[in-house]
Formats: C-alpha cells, sequence, structure tokens
C-alpha cells in the first residue's frame, strides 16, 4: 500500500509540474507571438491565441492529455501616457490538475533611443557629432570624413554602414537587425482623441473662441516654415532653485494670423518680405540687435526693420549691428516687444496670438507674477488631471525651448 500510494504521488506530481511547465510554455510563446506580430495586440479587451491545443515537451513530442489556452490584452491605462501594458494568461489541464500562470509585459518607446529613423536619405553624421544614446535605423547610416562617436549601441536594417570607419562605436553596431515599424497614419490619428481628452489638441484651422484672429492655413510656408509654434517652459513653483520637480513643465502655443508671410515670423526665417539680399536683415521683422554706442541704445533690444521702431535710419549702422550683439527671436518673444532687457509679454500683436490655457491656472504662478501664467499650459496630471501625455497639432508646427516632463508632440 505505501509502495502504491508513493506511486500514485510520483504521478500526481509530475501530471503538476507538466501542466506548469506547459503553462510557463504558454507565456514565452505568447510573448514571442506578440513581438513577432504586433497587430496581435488588441487595442481594447482581449485575443485569444490558443484555444485547448495540445501540448508538447522540449522534444516536440505531444503530452497525453494536455490542453492549453493562452489570452492576451492590455492592462493597466489603456491609452498609453504611463506606457503600454500587456497582461498574457496561460492555463493547461490535465486531468484534475490545472495551471494558471500570468505574466505583465510592457512595450519598448521609441523614446529609449537617443536617435531613430525610418529613411535615413543619406544625410551623414559628421562633423564630431556625439549621439549618446541608442541609435537605430530602417535604412542605411552614412558617416561623413570628419567622424561622428557613438556612446550606446547602433543597429541598422542595412547591411553595412556608408563610412564605417569614420565612425567611433563605443558599444559597437549590428547590421542586418529587425525593422522596427513606426506607427502608421490610422495610429496617429487615435492621439488626437487622447489629446483633446486633455485640452492639449490644437487645430490652426479653426477659429478660437477668445482668439479668432488666430486662424490661419495648417500648412502655409515652406520647408521649415510654420503658422503654430510650441514653445516649452520650466518653471521654479517652489523656488528650490530648479525646475525640475515633476510638475514644474508647461508649454505655450503661438498663432501665426492668416495674413501674408505670417509663416516668416513665426518660424524667424527669411522670405519674401526680404526679398534684397543686400538688405535682408535690415527688413527683419525677428532680428536686431542688444544696440551700441553707434545706435544710443545701449543694452535694449532695437529691431533692424526700421517700420518697427523709431531708431533714426540714417545715423543707424546695421551692417554694425550684425555682429557679436546681433539677435534672432521666435515669432510672439517677449523681445519683439520691447527693447527693454527681458522683453514684455504681449497676447496679440499684428501677426499672430498665444492661445489661452482654458483651464485653472496654478495659484503658484500667480504668486510668481508671470504675465504669461493664463497661456502656460502644463503637460502633467498634477495640474491637468485629464493629460493624456500627448500635444495634437492639426498641421505644421515648430518646438522650442526646455521640456520639463514626458510627452508626445504629435502633426499630421
Amino acid at each position: 500500500m505505501m509502495t502504491t500510494n508513493g506511486r500514485l504521488l510520483r504521478k500526481a506530481n509530475d501530471r503538476i509540474r507538466q501542466a506548469d511547465l506547459g503553462a510557463l510554455s504558454g507565456l514565452e510563446e505568447a510573448r514571442s507571438r506578440l513581438n513577432g506580430t504586433a497587430s496581435l495586440y488588441p487595442s481594447t479587451g482581449y485575443v485569444t491565441l490558443e484555444n485547448g491545443v495540445s501540448v508538447t515537451d522540449g522534444a516536440g513530442t505531444t503530452i497525453p492529455g494536455a490542453r492549453r489556452w493562452t489570452w492576451a490584452g492590455p492592462s493597466g491605462v489603456s491609452t498609453g501616457q504611463y506606457g503600454v501594458f500587456a497582461t498574457i494568461l496561460s492555463k493547461v489541464t490535465m486531468g484534475n490538475v490545472t495551471s494558471l500562470r500570468r505574466r505583465d509585459l510592457n512595450q519598448e518607446s521609441f523614446a529609449k533611443f537617443a536617435y531613430f529613423t525610418n529613411n535615413e536619405a543619406g544625410l551623414p553624421f559628421q562633423n564630431g557629432d556625439l549621439i549618446q544614446g541608442p541609435v537605430h535605423s530602417n535604412d542605411q547610416i552614412t558617416i561623413g570624413s570628419t567622424g561622428a562617436t557613438f556612446t550606446g549601441k547602433v543597429t541598422s536594417h542595412a547591411s553595412s554602414i556608408s563610412g564605417v570607419s569614420y565612425g567611433n562605436f563605443q558599444v559597437g553596431y549590428t547590421l542586418n537587425a529587425a525593422t522596427i515599424a513606426i506607427p502608421t497614419i490610422t495610429q496617429l490619428a487615435t492621439m488626437s482623441g487622447y489629446a483633446t481628452s486633455g485640452g492639449t489638441y490644437f487645430d490652426p484651422g479653426v477659429a478660437y473662441t477668445n482668439h479668432p484672429a488666430a486662424t490661419a492655413s495648417r500648412t502655409s510656408g515652406d520647408a521649415g516654415e510654420t503658422r503654430t509654434r510650441i514653445e516649452f517652459v520650466a518653471v521654479d513653483l517652489n523656488a528650490d532653485g530648479d525646475s525640475i520637480d515633476a510638475d514644474e513643465g508647461f508649454f505655450k502655443v503661438y498663432m501665426g494670423h492668416n495674413i501674408t508671410n505670417t509663416e516668416e515670423y513665426v518660424s524667424a526665417t527669411v522670405g519674401s518680405r526680404e526679398s534684397a539680399v543686400s538688405t535682408s536683415m535690415i527688413n527683419s521683422y525677428n532680428c536686431g540687435d542688444f544696440g551700441g554706442v553707434a545706435h544710443g541704445h545701449m543694452g535694449q533690444f532695437q529691431l533692424l526693420n526700421d517700420a518697427l521702431n523709431n531708431h533714426n535710419s540714417t545715423a543707424r549702422r546695421w551692417d554694425a549691428a550684425l555682429m557679436a550683439n546681433s539677435r534672432c527671436y521666435l515669432g510672439g518673444s517677449n523681445q519683439l516687444n520691447s527693447s527693454a532687457v527681458g522683453g514684455t509679454f504681449v497676447v496679440n500683436n499684428a501677426y499672430g496670438t498665444w492661445i489661452p490655457y482654458t483651464g485653472t491656472v496654478d495659484s503658484r504662478l500667480v504668486s510668481l507674477g508671470r504675465a504669461d501664467r493664463n497661456y502656460l499650459f502644463p503637460p502633467s496630471r498634477s495640474l491637468n488631471v485629464n493629460f493624456k501625455g500627448v500635444i495634437y497639432v492639426n498641421g505644421k508646427v515648430g518646438v522650442s525651448g526646455v521640456v520639463r516632463g514626458r510627452v508626445s508632440v504629435v502633426s499630421p
């Protein structure tokens, strides 16, 4: 009886062990399938990857009486502002034994890369470029003769790196790497809904209630020109000497009016307004200098465009101004509104307007007395509970400033 009982116990333990190993292998197979075929992952609910299939051992032999089911689906906050997480469940039955195993996965983000491209277009790394972090391209990477240094691993789908001898690969490189699919237009379209929920969707083709003059073309201008720009701002809210706390990041949105050449002003580019090469900077609406003795405006910013200031043009040495003291500012910048050091925040001018934040302004911004406090959008859930991690601009957009926080800026 003792021998028979021991044999039964061994068989029962063996079934438990096999069922458990079968469930664990189901997790690994499901993970491999999700990694290999991203389309299997559902945006909502769950997908059945296996439905009562036979289970095999490591040698490929079918385990008698074993059946397996595996399911996978999103878990946590499915909008993705904290990352994309999936849960896999694997269930194996063998007679009266059932084993259920669970594994949570997180999807890698493009944020892991210091540099990522789908199409390199032959543009080289050169002139001592220093890229700190992983680099990946689905295309061939090119390095110019002036060299570049990569402190992280470099991977490329191509079979070679053009100019590879000019590169300093501190962690090495891998060729013929698997492609990493970039989001499709359909996937990017879902981002607009997230932005709308957080009050961070901007459409330059739609008039804003408070500032109807902001209506402008979504796609005006040449390459590098836009009528909408985002300026990130980091603010020391708690007066601790830095602006790196989780809630100290903000951004402002400036939109040019629907008038000719607005994009040149917003993006501070030389265009049709400055047609003659010999006088292009004289006519600039964005550039000037912090006046010297020759101008009689020591320390004050003077636009080179005579139409926008009262300086005597016959006495002006505009050519000398384009030396050490010259500066150019993006459209709407404080310094373009006043010659005083630091300039003055102005909501509207002849060319564009700052878009107001419609949420509750943090009391600390009020205490700091910031003139732009009603135009600072917080990209954090602590100050904007509905923020989904996305800023969406339905058209061309320019980006500048200091980012404090984690955000995806999307433009179609």
